[in-house]
Formats: structure tokens, sequence, C-alpha cells
């Protein structure tokens, strides 16, 4: 039995890097911009949570520090989103909880200045990626010759003339 354990555990440290950490631009930020911003902004933070940054976000808000990185337990916004009472009329599906929980219990590292909600298109609004708001692009249209290509002459009759 102990032959098995260091082999154990060297399976163990080969698999660790198989599994990613969750990343707060890509994985996070789009989730509080979509799900927290409206309400816990730095214009009118509902609670005086602000989630748009990192030092208000981790400052907290009349509950007091809502996020202790590390210590999901200790995570009163954790405890709020588990309990299915944030986001109040549309609670987290269970991926995104999962994500939530995941980020929190791997230290709640935060790589943006501010989330900008305009950053990420979401189900109320359009982002800087909504394809109307990308800028145009010169588009090469295929190629097409007078072979393939009927051609239609005012002096020749065709099916849709009437008379």
């Amino acid at each position: 039995m102990k032959s098995a354990f260091p082999v154990l555990l060297l399976i163990l440290w080969m698999v660790k890097p198989l599994v990613a950490d969750v990343d707060f631009a890509n994985d996070v930020a789009p989730l509080l911009a979509e799900k927290c911003l409206d309400c816990h902004n730095d214009r009118e933070p509902k609670g005086a949570l602000d989630l748009s940054t990192k030092k208000s976000a981790f400052a907290g808000g009349d509950s007091g520090v809502v996020i202790t990185p590390g210590k999901l337990q200790e995570s009163y916004l954790w405890e709020r989103v588990a309990a299915n009472e944030m986001p109040p009329k549309h609670p987290l599906s269970d991926a995104e909880k999962q994500l939530l929980q995941k980020w929190i219990e791997e230290g709640a590292k935060w790589s943006l200045e501010k989330i900008d909600p305009f950053a990420f298109t979401t189900s109320a609004r359009a982002g800087y990626d909504w394809w109307s708001l990308k800028p145009l692009a010169k588009v090469q249209p295929p190629g097409c010759s007078r072979a393939k290509t009927p051609s239609m002459h005012l002096s020749e009759p065709n099916e849709m003339s009437t008379g």
C-alpha cells in the first residue's frame, strides 16, 4: 500500500494542470456584467455594493465584505447566490454557480481594472462585440462568369413580363 501513495501523488500532480483555472476576464467578468452590474454598479450600487472594480467588490457593501478569496463558506456573495437569492428575479444557472464557486475557491483572482458592462453582449443589451457595432470590412464578392449567369435584357421577352 505504501508504494501506491507516491504513484497517486504523481498522478494528481500530473492531472492538476489539465483542470484550468477560472479566467476572470473571459469567464467571471462577463457573468458579473450580465447578471450583477445592472444593480451593483458604480452609479447607484444597491446595498452600497459595487461589483464593477476589484477595490469596491472586495470592500463590500452594507452587508460587509461579500467576497473572501479562497473561503467559499465565508463569502456572503456565494451564500446569497447558492440560496438563489441573487440575482433576485433570475437566479444563476448551475453552470454559472459552479463557475462563481470555483473562482472564489481559487482565490477570486481579479485581472481587470474595471468591468466595462458594454464589453460583453448580454440578453438585455448589445455590447461592443455586437455585430452591428463592429467596423465595416471590405468584402470581396464571389466571382461570377457570364456563362453561368443568365442575363436578362429589356429587349428579350421573359417569364415575368405581362404583355
